[in-house]
């Protein structure tokens, strides 16, 4: 019976073979989503070209993506939908408000590093091209 005969290639191949599969069974590192900063409920001071308003509203996760939020509250019973990249949002969509007409709602908002305050700048047009222009303080409650 012939016995493995260990020599220094055949050694040095073995301890690389190990430190490759160690080192391929890490655990991985698993992200926070961008969107998860700005979930929450925030109370709101708006300032628009057509007056001063006070409110709340709530930021929620979308099921469309880890990129997406939902923003409740802003226009009472509709729902903004975001895309969201790092610290800021974009907002590029067209709403009905009940009673109101329908409008197009064109902006972006930034987040704090600490997360508790958002600003989110926007412009309100609508069919007969008039527009509004807004900027919500958000802060985080």
């Amino acid at each position: 019976m012939k016995l493995f005969k260990f020599t220094v290639p055949t050694f040095s191949v073995l301890v690389l073979g190990t430190i490759l599969l160690f080192s391929a069974c890490g655990k991985d590192e698993e992200s926070t989503p961008a969107r998860d900063k700005f979930l929450g409920t925030y109370n709101v001071s708006m300032s628009c070209s057509s007056g001063a308003y006070q409110f709340s509203m709530s930021i929620k996760e979308s099921s469309k993506g880890s990129e997406i939020i939902l923003i409740e509250g802003l226009f009472n019973s509709v729902i903004l939908e975001a895309t969201v990249s790092d610290d800021a949002f974009n907002v590029n969509q067209t709403i009905t408000i009940p009673n109101s007409g329908i409008f197009t709602v064109n902006g972006s908002g930034v987040i704090t590093s600490s997360g508790q305050n958002l600003t989110f700048n926007f412009t309100l047009g609508d069919v007969n091209g008039g527009t509004d222009n807004c900027t919500a303080n958000c802060t985080k409650i």
